[in-house]
């Protein structure tokens, strides 16, 4: 259980440089959970515990890390309105059956369940998630 969320803490947020920015919009996280809601239902089989495990690479930026990370001026991040992340599903709480969820699936489902709002970005070994309020945005940097 985390602390934000059944999946997530803050923690996982956190801009990574230090500096304590570590807020988290709430449309985001609940646009997150109810993905990896989505994709234990694909992968659900009778008498199988199915388990979805997000894994955030980059939440929260400051102005000063977004810069030294090549980050869009204008990036969702330094609103604490995206996310960059990827996952992975676990059969019976066994570890050693993990395997990781393809990114383009993922990117994918968001772009199906959000066709006219959201960003979504693709990227090698990662999908990229924001909650803009304007148009949809969509682009492919793999």
């Amino acid at each position: 259980m985390g602390d934000l969320s059944p999946r997530f803490n803050r923690y996982e947020f956190d801009c990574p440089c230090g500096c304590g920015l570590d807020t988290v919009d709430y449309e985001l996280l609940m646009c997150l959970e109810a993905l990896a809601v989505d994709l234990e239902a694909e992968e659900f089989r009778p008498s199988v515990d199915v388990r979805i495990i997000m894994h955030i690479n980059s939440g929260c930026r400051c102005k000063e890390h977004n810069k030294a990370v090549g980050g869009s001026k204008n990036s969702q991040h330094l609103i604490c309105r995206a996310a960059d992340f990827w996952a992975e599903v676990q059969f019976n709480g066994n570890r050693d059956t993990r395997r990781k969820i393809s990114d383009d699936h993922i990117a994918d489902l968001l772009e199906e369940k959000y066709p006219t709002s959201k960003g979504i970005g693709r990227y090698v070994g990662r999908t990229h998630f924001d909650t803009r309020s304007s148009r949809a945005a969509r682009w492919d940097k793999r």
